[in-house]
């Protein structure tokens, strides 16, 4: 639940929003009486209908209410506004442990004085009966004056015997869900710092904050945690069964603060350290006396003795030399500090989307969405990446040579900083969603409108007013980063096909974004400007996409360069642009429309440019290809260029085929297989077409401009020279993929999701949609020779696999491929059935063959192999067709070398004095 500001708790008037945790939000607010800053901590709604836990949470605060403790963040009261429930609680300036250990490893002089305040306050409420079961850095604040604060011992419970009930893992901070939960607010400890029976879902006692002591210390000497996983599930494990790694100690930690943290962790709670009091007294020990003493030195040896004097003399006359340089120099202008370049190594930039270029094993190594994003101060650059379990984000701190994963990011796109950084928010699973910066689970911010042409988010963009303008394939909008309902920002005009990749200018209410002209074009898009308070929108440039604000200038790419121009705000004029980077990724698919965003691979923030070279994707190269079934290849012999979508005529002696590359010169082509002469153009290049079937002998129906900015269908006669006749019109995404003479109707994809029936019998082209499966993509769909069963490709099973199901209907769908598969046909003879599935290099495709059960013209027994070569599978159709004898494929044959993955991207400190060198504003 989002406060408004100024919502009042008795004495305490909200001021703003600082953050959130597994039991609700917390914000910053007046005491209106004595004028303090306090902490409010806003419960969950569910909890005001718990009456046992309400009574039980009331009696908890008075006992922690009495913990007075310089070391604990103090509970003011409890407060009850309109049913909603809050803590008033002290609010502690300064940096969480967290924060500071995301700097790197304490020092021992530093972390031990730190270890010991925490201590004292867990002892001292260990003594009260109090155990915290929530212990992390991100719950521990670190004053200017050296006083440590344990906060959230509003979290804490009172400690119950070991025959209390047992809770679940599922109840803990990093876990929790409303729908899950036995026990509304149940508060156990963050995964990476749960012990051992915790983890078992036993009760905590004590001893199980002496666990969590001990993984915040070695985090503070070490700089990792001592139990990680990029999974909860793989951090549990490390809790059960795995081992701290000891060697990582640095070799100048105290022998006893060794064994402390040893004692601390010992995962049989009877072999464990019993008593924090015990561990306030080993930190003592180390540090030679009271715990804010600073470490004792071997005493100095003779020679050091003798030196001393000597070096003194010179510390007196370097401080002089010193003094008189900074008296001239303190009059001269300071110079610029340097502009450096350096490689940041990441994991392999990816991502999922269909369409995406793929690498020899199969992972996508081109984002089709926006993939990088930097924090406001240029210190922490976060990206998305594949790994071994498909993609997430991960995040790069400059001052750090590792790269951590982001808990709960898994597939998620379009990264973005807040303006104050503490949180990052990102697109994933049909929800925009945020998560914080220092560290915790995500929580979700609404659901992304489905109802665009293509489903997810093309750009995001956090205001310094708290309100995230994001868009779909065709709008923007705008929605409160508390949560709510979206709110629809632009519409395209009748000549646009969509608006995308916003982003928020500080401190106005000025958008920039991108005006996508056509689908399956990013080379013409324009820049605009458009003010969210009064409506006025300008276009800033042409030829141009993915604009940004830096102060006094437009950043934005152009053909995969990334240019600047002057910009004066205030009159929302543009000066001549400068390119600054020749090789910036673009992301600018070829192969399908919801994959063609435009954005570019660079983020600009805190002085700092990060950025993924590139260029746009590479014009392909594939021939066409017949393969009989034993694999042997014929070439049909005219130049290699960028084929793709191959279909024959039902005669077999006519072949339809398209040319991909995103451009003006998109067109379907047609060759004779009889006499075998050069390919000639069938349509026009201002149709734009592309996706052609044939629907007989003499007709195509295909994908054009003509009905609109978006992909409409269109007829043709293929032996005159007539025009196309429309049979769509508007700006959805619909490709051709099957024709029913039987049922004289055209089955076809939408990005919209789901597959579509047309029927061509009269001119109000009645359609319907015959397969949608919610939240799995479907695909690649085929009638049988008789129209009795209609196949198609889905991931409802988290991988492609190919299903039929009776068409018109009733009926279940029946699976037929069992190991992958996509792209079905049947022979025409309605005797054999083909789908294709990834080779085993994952980088062509494998021909699979079933027979067809007559009777009903089921595909019926074992699937086996044919042929497997580099052959092009692309943009959700099959991408090959079989003659009437089921005897020779026609393919596409991919001749281009994959892209590696990248694993490195560029960045340049203080780019703000290079940008102001080469591009002056006056």
């Amino acid at each position: 639940m989002a406060l408004p500001l100024g919502t009042r708790f008795g004495p305490y008037e909200v001021q703003s929003a600082i953050g959130a945790g597994g039991m609700g939000e917390v914000y910053r607010a007046i005491d209106t009486n004595l004028k303090r800053a306090v902490a409010i901590k806003v419960l969950p709604e569910a909890l005001a209908f718990d009456a046992e836990r309400l009574m039980r949470f009331r009696r908890e605060a008075e006992v922690l209410a009495s913990l007075n403790h310089p070391n604990i963040a103090a509970i003011y009261g409890l407060e009850d506004a309109g049913g909603v429930m809050a803590l008033a609680m002290e609010f502690v300036e300064g940096m969480d442990l967290a924060e500071r250990i995301s700097h790197g490893a304490l020092s021992i002089d530093e972390a031990l004085p730190i270890a010991a305040q925490i201590a004292d306050a867990l002892a001292a409420a260990h003594e009260q009966g109090i155990i915290h079961r929530d212990l992390k850095p991100a719950n521990i604040k670190l004053r200017s004056d050296g006083t440590v604060k344990v906060l959230d011992f509003g979290l804490a419970k009172a400690q119950e015997p070991d025959s209390a009930i047992s809770q679940g893992v599922t109840q803990s901070p990093t876990m929790m869900s409303p729908a899950g939960m036995t026990r509304i607010g149940m508060l156990l400890g963050t995964a990476a710092y749960m012990s051992p029976e915790q983890a078992k879902g036993r009760p905590a006692d004590r001893r199980s904050d002496v666990w969590a002591f001990g993984c915040v210390l070695f985090e503070m000497l070490t700089g990792r945690r001592a139990f990680g996983g990029d999974e909860v599930a793989d951090t549990l494990a490390e809790v059960l069964k795995g081992t701290p790694d000891w060697t990582a100690l640095p070799a100048a930690t105290p022998r006893g603060i060794r064994r402390l943290v040893r004692r601390c962790l010992e995962k049989d709670r009877k072999d464990r350290l019993a008593d924090l009091g015990t561990a306030r007294l080993d930190i003592k020990d180390a540090l030679g006396g009271s715990a804010d003493e600073p470490l004792q030195r071997e005493p100095p040896r003779s020679w050091q003795r003798r030196l001393l004097p000597i070096g003194l003399a010179m510390l007196v006359t370097a401080l002089l030399a010193g003094y008189g340089m900074w008296t001239v120099a303190r009059s001269a202008p300071t110079p610029a500090s340097p502009v450096t370049r350096s490689l940041l190594g990441v994991h392999p930039f990816g991502q999922t989307t269909p369409g995406a270029v793929q690498d020899a094993r199969g992972a996508n190594v081109r984002p089709n969405r926006t993939a990088i994003a930097l924090s406001p101060n240029g210190r922490i650059v976060v990206f998305q990446a594949a790994s071994g379990k498909g993609v997430q984000l991960y995040q790069r701190r400059l001052e750090e040579l590792q790269v951590t994963p982001i808990p709960g990011t898994q597939g998620a796109d379009t990264p973005f900083f807040s303006p104050d950084g503490a949180s990052i928010g990102f697109y994933a699973a049909g929800e925009l969603r945020k998560v914080p910066a220092s560290g915790g689970p995500p929580s979700p911010i609404c659901t992304v409108p489905s109802s665009d042409a293509a489903p997810g988010v093309v750009g995001a963009s956090w205001g310094d007013d708290d309100r995230i303008v994001f868009s779909t394939n065709h709008r923007l909008w705008s929605v409160s980063a508390g949560g709510g309902q979206p709110q629809e920002m632009t519409t395209p005009a009748d000549d646009e096909y969509g608006h995308r990749l916003p982003h928020v200018l500080p401190g106005s209410d000025l958008v920039l974004f991108t005006v996508a002209r056509e689908v399956l074009r990013w080379d013409n898009a324009q820049i605009a400007i458009k003010s969210r308070r009064t409506g006025e929108q300008k276009v800033l440039f042409e030829d141009a996409a993915d604009g940004r604000y830096v102060p006094g200038y437009l950043v934005f790419v152009r053909k995969g360069a990334l240019m600047a121009a002057p910009f004066d705000v205030g009159r929302r004029e543009v000066g001549g642009p400068v390119t600054l980077v020749e090789d910036v990724m673009q992301a600018a698919n070829m192969l399908r429309p919801s994959a063609d965003s435009g954005a570019g691979q660079f983020a600009v923030a805190g002085g700092a440019l990060v950025y993924a070279t590139g260029g746009v994707n590479p014009q392909p190269q594939s021939e066409l290809v017949w393969v009989d079934r034993m694999g042997s290849v014929e070439p049909l012999g005219f130049p290699a260029r960028d084929y793709v979508f191959p279909r024959l005529s039902p005669d077999g002696k006519r072949v339809t085929f398209f040319n991909s590359y995103t451009g003006a010169s998109r067109r379907i082509w047609m060759y004779d297989t009889t006499r075998r002469t050069q390919p000639m153009p069938l349509t026009p290049p201002e149709e734009r077409a592309s996706w052609a079937i044939w629907m007989d002998d003499e007709s195509i129906v295909f994908s054009s401009s003509i009905g609109g900015p978006g992909l409409n269908l269109s007829t043709r006669r293929v032996t005159d020279s007539g025009r196309s006749e429309p049979v769509t019109t508007g700006r959805r995404a619909l490709r051709p993929a099957s024709w029913s003479a039987a049922h004289k109707t055209l089955l076809a994809t939408q990005d919209s999701g789901g597959i579509l029936a047309l029927d061509m019998t009269g001119p109000e082209r009645r359609e319907k949609v015959v397969v949608q499966e919610p939240g799995a993509p479907v695909g690649d769909p085929a009638f049988s020779p008789d129209g009795r069963w209609v196949a198609y490709t889905s991931t409802d099973s988290g991988r492609d696999e190919v299903y039929v199901r009776p068409y018109p209907g009733p009926g279940q769908r029946v699976i037929v491929s069992t190991d992958g598969g996509r792209g079905p046909v049947w022979r025409r003879d309605g005797t054999e059935f083909f789908y294709a599935m990834p080779d085993r290099t994952g980088n062509g495709l494998t021909m699979m063959v079933m027979s067809v059960r007559t009777a009903d013209g089921q595909p019926i027994g074992k699937a086996r192999e044919l042929f497997s070569g580099r052959y092009l599978q692309a943009g959700g159709l099959q991408n090959y067709d079989v003659t009437a004898n089921g005897q020779r494929f026609l393919m596409v044959r991919t001749l281009d070398p994959t892209p590696e993955p990248q694993t490195q991207l560029v960045l340049v400190q203080n780019w703000f004095e290079e940008l102001k060198a080469r591009v002056p504003t006056k």
